[in-house]
């Protein structure tokens, strides 16, 4: 098409540089006759510098006609060579990707990530499958293990919770960086192209993604324990079978209120303020997590494990917790708005908000958003029923109390 298209330009042109000349023979010729029937040497004189000048002009439209062509051959000659550099620094760093020495394979990252800022059109779609698919299956390194988990160090008073990942693998930190980091442009071009990251099966353990935009992007069968999610975009994401429980594996009750109130709980996988909205956690495990303050209204968590976990304030409005792990559970100020608790296993859940990990503590406000009969549809161990001090029927304003079915009920 291109080349027809350039057929048909070369055409128009010669065209007209072919009626420009034959008008210009035309009236040349008519002045000739016009002049050889005058007598006037100085009429002669002026209409010789117009024919002059009416011969000068064709040849000056042809040569800028020239020069235009010119001109455009030489860009496209610029952009094919430029299209040929794009192409070659896109080969080097993929192919860098695969190299056995780990300051290469970064080498080959920082490649790609500044080629897709130089280029967000051409490149940030094939950057980010190409990166993805490495975080997917990175190459093996000897030299670099991830551990199982993480053993929390002993705090000591006065000690700042430091909430930086530990012994994340380096080229896969630097990939997460980089998705981390997206400026908005890339972020657009992703929207209006329907791109979603594909971190699918990823060992994401002890990652780095605070404030991350991950909105419908696809974690399933992802390993995120111990990673750092605050303020992070999940909305939509596709979370299946994900595995977010905290590399802490015991409940943090020895923790001090003052480490609870502060944030300083160590090993813990950290969700919070994180937009959850419409997420789908088919079968997440997310035990003993923060999701403090996150949104996971209307999100899709039936079979998810949240169980000893921090959710004070977290919004579950319409979400779909049919058969969920909530035992142990701290849940003040969460509201639970239209959500559906089936067969949800509230075995010592807190909802009253007077106590955290065990220890009293000011009352705070219990959970809102619930009825009777959404309890009543849920499941507990008889021996240690949910916490309802306080907390009343959304519809009648009356004390719930705990009638609900028993755990092991068939």
């Amino acid at each position: 098409m291109k080349r027809l298209r350039s057929v048909g330009s070369v055409i128009r042109e010669h065209a007209e540089i072919s009626v420009t000349l034959v008008a210009s023979v035309l009236l040349i010729v008519v002045i000739v006759i016009w002049v050889k029937s005058s007598d006037d040497f100085t009429a002669v004189r002026d209409y010789g510098l117009l024919i002059a000048t009416i011969v000068a002009f064709p040849l000056a439209f042809w040569r800028s006609k020239v020069a235009e062509r010119q001109a455009d051959a030489a860009r496209r000659q610029v952009e094919a060579a430029e299209q040929g550099l794009q192409s070659e620094r896109f080969r080097q760093g993929t192919e860098m990707l695969g190299h056995e020495l780990k300051s290469v394979r970064l080498g080959g990252i920082y490649t790609l990530d500044r080629l897709a800022r130089d280029f967000p059109e051409e490149y940030h779609i094939p950057v980010m499958q190409t990166l993805c698919a490495f975080v997917r299956h990175p190459p093996t390194d000897p030299s670099q293990t991830r551990p199982s988990s993480v053993v929390a160090q002993p705090m000591v008073e006065g000690d700042e919770y430091d909430d930086t990942p530990l012994h994340l693998v380096e080229d896969i930190h630097a990939v997460l960086e980089v998705i981390r980091l997206r400026s908005q442009q890339r972020l657009d071009i992703e929207s209006t192209n329907n791109f979603e990251l594909n971190l699918s099966g990823a060992d994401l353990r002890l990652s780095d993604l605070r404030g991350a935009s991950l909105s419908g992007d696809d974690l399933s069968d992802s390993r995120l324990s111990g990673s750092l999610m605050m303020d992070a975009d999940l909305s939509g994401a596709h979370l299946q079978r994900a595995d977010l429980t905290s590399p802490n594996k015991s409940r943090p009750s020895k923790a001090t209120k003052s480490d609870i109130h502060e944030g300083r709980i160590p090993a813990t996988t950290r969700l919070d303020n994180v937009d959850l909205t419409g997420a789908l956690a088919l079968g997440a495990k997310m035990r003993g997590v923060i999701l403090s303050g996150s949104d996971l209204s209307g999100a899709n968590l039936p079979f998810v494990t949240l169980a000893d976990s921090l959710l004070m304030h977290t919004n579950f409005s319409d979400a779909h917790l049919s058969d969920a792990n909530l035992s142990g559970a701290e849940l003040h100020g969460a509201n639970f708005a239209e959500a559906m608790l089936s067969d949800a296993n509230l075995s010592g859940t807190d909802f009253s908000g007077s106590c955290l990990f065990g220890h009293p503590v000011t009352p705070q406000r219990p959970a809102i958003g619930l009825t009777q009969k959404q309890l009543d549809s849920a499941r507990a161990d008889p021996a240690n029923p949910p916490r309802l001090d306080g907390v009343v029927d959304a519809d009648t304003g009356c004390q719930l109390v705990w009638n609900g079915k028993v755990l092991d009920d068939g």
